[in-house]
Parts: structure tokens; C-alpha cells; sequence
């Protein structure tokens, strides 16, 4: 709820839908971590990669681990790009379903801060 507020959506209260829509009809995937985590979407398989496609926008926000309700900064990520890796990780993993995580790094290198501004 605090996310969607900061970034003005609504949120999708299903655990089969994107967590959010904006009010043009686009859909965003919210994936969260405290400082030092990883941000992950589990149960990804290529035969369900749409999880990640059907969205506008991917946000990796970092809440604080003192104050939990505390968001530190939100990453805007293109699906695209997040799609490549969670590809990526699939070809390497062992099991046909896996949690695809990133760190705070890669979020870095690939995504844009859009909070705080």
C-alpha cells in the first residue's frame, strides 16, 4: 500500500495478478527487500514468463530494516531487462520452477531511481 501510494497506483488485492495498475490500464510487478536482500518473483518458469511481461514497469524497493514501513528507494525496471536475466537464471538452474532474485547491484546498473527524487 505505501508503494502504490508513493507512485500513485492502485493496488491489484490478487496473488495471480501484477500487484498494482496505474489509471491507463498498465500493470506493475512490486518485488521488495530489506538492505543486503534480493529482489524476487517466485514460482518463474519460461512457460510463464508472461508474469513478468504482462507488466508496464518492474519496482525493486528497499524498506528499512529499522524502521520496516520505511521505504529507503524505489528502481523502476523495464520488463525487458528483467526478462533477460530471469531467462538467464533459468537456463542455469537446476529445477524447472525457481525463485528469480537480483540484487541491489544489478537493480543499479539497470534500473532508473524514480524514489526519492
Amino acid at each position: 500500500m505505501l508503494v502504490a501510494n508513493i507512485l500513485g497506483h492502485t493496488l491489484i488485492p490478487d496473488k495471480r495478478e501484477p500487484d498494482a495498475k496505474d489509471s491507463e490500464g498498465h500493470f506493475y510487478e512490486y518485488l521488495t527487500c530489506m538492505p543486503g536482500g534480493t529482489f524476487q518473483i517466485d514460482r518463474v518458469t519460461k512457460d510463464n514468463a508472461y508474469r513478468i511481461t504482462r507488466n508496464y514497469k518492474i519496482y525493486c524497493i528497499t524498506f528499512s530494516d529499522e524502521v520496516p514501513l520505511t521505504v529507503i528507494d524505489i528502481y523502476e525496471i523495464d520488463p525487458d531487462v528483467f526478462l533477460k536475466e530471469a531467462l538467464r537464471q533459468l537456463e542455469v538452474s537446476k529445477n524447472v520452477i525457481s525463485h528469480v532474485g537480483v540484487v541491489k547491484k544489478w537493480v543499479t546498473e539497470h534500473g532508473t531511481l524514480v524514489y526519492p527524487v
